[in-house]
């Protein structure tokens, strides 16, 4: 839920956000 709005404003930067979902 919470992860996939997050992970739509990573798409954004996709640096630092997709790095902590990836070490999640």
């Amino acid at each position: 839920m919470l992860k996939i709005v997050n992970w739509t404003s990573a798409s954004s930067m996709h640096s630092e956000n997709v790095f902590l979902f990836n070490g999640k």
